[in-house]
């Protein structure tokens, strides 16, 4: 019995175009101050990132570089975030409207 991989030529297209382009997909950075805003509000919470990852189901290491300033969150992890961390309605506003 024979079977065809149509799966392969996929994903070597989808290869191909993004090789093909060899410019890294833009990332956008958080405002260093609202970054800040989001560590300040885990330290108020006595919280390690490991714990706030468990409770969010946020991977640890995207936790840390949201506190960092290296990664903009979605509007979805901004509204988490401000629930589990108890991050102020000012902060929250501005979280919201960047993204």
């Amino acid at each position: 019995m024979r079977f065809c991989n149509h799966s392969a030529t996929t994903n070597h297209e989808a290869t191909s175009k993004h090789e093909a382009t060899n410019t890294p997909s833009p990332r956008r950075h958080l405002d260093p101050e609202l970054a800040g805003a989001i560590k300040d509000a885990k330290l108020a919470t006595s919280k390690s990132w490991r714990r706030i990852a468990k409770v969010t189901g946020l991977s640890h290491s995207y936790l840390v570089q949201l506190s960092n300033g290296q990664r903009m969150p979605s509007r979805d992890t901004v509204e988490v975030l401000a629930r589990v961390l108890n991050i102020e309605d000012s902060a929250v506003e501005r979280l919201r409207d960047l993204v």
